[in-house]
């Protein structure tokens, strides 16, 4: 799995950029249809706003966003997000498979 990391302004230490990463890192082991993961950090008016685009089996995008206070609420947050989206799309995945409508 492919995973990026952007800072756009670079108003932001790089040590973000790395806890970013590992934190994303965990959301492999959920989503075994992941291709790629990309991470935008930004701080704009104090606020920090974390998003996360995971591109998954058959071009379907899933996205999710965070805006706090504090970065690390902000990733926990947009990591939150993206993983309900993504164990509600394996949840689906397996009724599928199953024969469950």
């Amino acid at each position: 799995m492919k995973t990026t990391v952007a800072i756009p302004h670079h108003d932001l230490p790089a040590e973000h950029r790395y806890l970013a990463q590992e934190r994303v890192q965990e959301l492999e082991r959920i989503g075994d249809e992941l291709h790629s993961l990309h991470v935008v950090l930004e701080l704009d008016h104090l606020k920090h706003h974390v998003e996360i685009v995971a591109h998954i089996d058959h071009g379907q995008v899933l996205v999710a966003q965070g805006r706090e206070e504090s970065f690390h609420a902000a990733l926990d947050a947009a990591c939150a997000k993206m993983e309900t989206q993504l164990r509600r799309h394996h949840g689906r995945l397996m009724d599928r498979r199953h024969g469950r409508a």
